[in-house]
């Protein structure tokens, strides 16, 4: 009895090693791949073929089944893919990831250990952060391996049992009860293949009790269940909802005609050449294989019955909601900050609709289009509290130096925005109300300068939205030389504007205090937007490079955190 307890809690440790392993290759993968992922596949993407192909070789890349749901989720609320493109990406990428499956049924979790040596290695005996990806992902797999081995040792404990036997038959007679259990362990864990490799374990030993048929079983709902992942997590996006639901009407479909065909199907895998565990992962490939050609065949009229399901709503032109971060991401800082930057980019944009907007509604005095401006600024306000809680609460704190400036240029940048958007709605709102009450305007010439400079502080802040999102350290000079001007501009403006005054001019005296006022806040809006250039050349530091030259030196370097 004391030997069987120890086995069980030997093979228990295993399910929990295996978990760990899928766990930490997601980590792994952020830091191999990084950010860069969704620019990748956007690129790559094409046709049909060319986007399954693509799909299956970010599953063979990144073998995470839901890594590849969140990430594709992703794609698709963010207008990156539609929706017949991404059923067909998702599709492949599941195809892919089965690869990794027909590693852990080879039954090599004698030789992990040399996986774990070279992944220390890499993981913690170097700097670089392509090399500790390489090594965590070793060490994923080396991790894995072993616990499947450990599962296994249960399974051979339990095989003499008849009793146990019995029971496995028992289940294996209601098919639909092994689904639905494969498909909530499948849920539970975030991981087909993680789910997979549990029952794998139990079929790789001598005497071992899962039969082909009910590990076929397994595989329709292992797989059904992590599509269940990718439906929650775009719940809130009627296109990722579209698109969660068209997955999983497609893979209902394969599971219902394999489900209907079940003791042929299982016969022939039985047939098929090698173990039970082997027998597994070729029925998971052939799965996939199927949903993939289903959805490269149907993908156009499960397009059509999803928008039936959910028809589009109209919309308001100007309204511009912030999406949820998921903080499923929280421990993969490469699909972190991909998310965060998403949200900050469209805090970009509504800032820069508050700035123009401001403009017109003070160009024509027009009181109801402030109160738009003024509803964008509590937009921004809740984006800014959405990222900050999110980078400074839920993101993981293991990370690499870059990912820590990361961090802090995305914390500065969103609380600037913030900032931006409060002058505009404040500063810019009071200037009209005090035009409005005293029934004042400015001269031609003074409104075309005012303009003027508008112009050049919205163009400041486009370019440092351009160079946020692509991180690039020429569009960091340039917005710093951009800053230079506005600078320059409103020195020269105000003392033009001086001059005026001392030859009497009455507009220019009426409406000096205004003046004087808006042209501060432009420049203002540009110092901080501007500032974000110093955080990129801060991210990437060039050695032997000369500090900017815009008469504001480039900050000290970060400390470490």
């Amino acid at each position: 009895m004391t030997h069987l307890l120890l086995a069980l809690l030997n093979a228990l440790g295993g399910v929990a090693l295996i978990i760990f392993g899928v766990r930490f290759l997601r980590k792994g993968l952020g830091k191999l791949v990084g950010s860069k992922l969704p620019l990748w596949i956007s690129r790559l993407t094409g046709g049909p073929i060319r986007t399954a192909l693509t799909g299956v070789g970010v599953g063979v890349v990144a073998p995470s089944t839901s890594t590849q749901g969140l990430l594709v989720v992703s794609l698709v609320r963010d207008g990156v893919l539609g929706l017949r493109k991404a059923v067909v990406l998702l599709s492949g990428a599941y195809l892919g990831a089965t690869l990794l499956l027909h590693l852990v049924a080879l039954d090599i979790a004698s030789y992990a250990p040399i996986g774990v040596l070279f992944g220390v290695m890499f993981f913690l005996g170097t700097s670089s952060r392509t090399l500790r990806g390489a090594g965590q992902l070793i060490l994923s797999i080396s991790f894995v391996l072993m616990g499947v081995d450990f599962v296994g040792g249960l399974a051979t404990e339990l095989g003499e049992s008849q009793d146990l036997q019995d029971i496995v038959r028992i289940i294996e007679g209601y098919p639909i009860v092994a689904i639905v259990f494969a498909a909530i362990v499948a849920s539970l864990v975030q991981s087909s293949t993680a789910t997979l490799a549990i029952f794998i374990g139990f079929a790789l030993r001598d005497g071992a009790i899962v039969s082909d048929q009910l590990i076929l079983e397994v595989v329709i709902g292992a797989n059904i269940g992590i599509t269940t992942l990718a439906l929650i997590s775009g719940w809130s996006s009627p296109e990722a909802k579209r698109f969660s639901i068209g997955v999983l009407e497609i893979r209902l479909l394969c599971a219902a005609v394999v489900l209907g065909l079940l003791s042929p199907i299982a016969g022939l895998v039985e047939r098929l050449p090698g173990s039970v565990a082997q027998h597994g992962a070729i029925a998971h490939t052939l799965f996939n294989l199927a949903c993939l050609l289903l959805a490269l065949a149907l993908a156009r009229p499960v397009e059509w019955l999803v928008h039936k399901m959910l028809p589009t709503r109209p919309v308001a032109e100007d309204l511009l909601r912030p999406a949820p971060i998921d903080e499923r991401w929280a421990d993969n800082p490469g699909m972190a900050f991909t998310q965060t930057k998403r949200e900050i980019a469209l805090a970009v944009r509504v800032t820069t609709s508050m700035l123009t907007d401001a403009w017109v509604a003070l160009e024509h005095r027009d009181s109801a289009l402030m109160q738009k401006v003024y509803q964008r600024d509590e937009t921004v306000d809740r984006i800014e509290r959405h990222v900050r809680s999110f980078l400074t609460r839920a993101l993981t704190d293991d990370i690499d130096d870059i990912d820590v400036r990361r961090r802090l240029l995305q914390l500065r940048y969103i609380c600037d925005l913030e900032t931006i958007a409060d002058v505009v709605s404040l500063r810019i709102g009071e200037a009209i109300e005090k035009i409005k009450r005293r029934g004042l305007w400015f001269g031609d010439e003074e409104w075309q300068e005012l303009r003027s400079v508008f112009e050049l502080v919205r163009d400041t802040l486009e370019l440092s939205g351009a160079a946020f999102t692509e991180e690039d350290r020429a569009l960091a000079h340039e917005l710093l030389r951009m800053k230079g001007l506005v600078r320059d501009q409103e020195l020269s403006l105000r003392d033009g504007h001086y001059a005026r005054l001392q030859q009497g001019n009455r507009a220019s005296i009426e409406t000096t205090d205004l003046y004087v006022d808006l042209l501060g806040e432009l420049k203002h809006i540009a110092h901080l937007a501007s500032g974000v250039a110093h955080s990129v050349l801060e991210l990437k530091p060039e050695r032997g490079e000369r500090e900017p030259t815009d008469s504001v030196k480039a900050p000290k370097p970060l400390p470490d955190q």
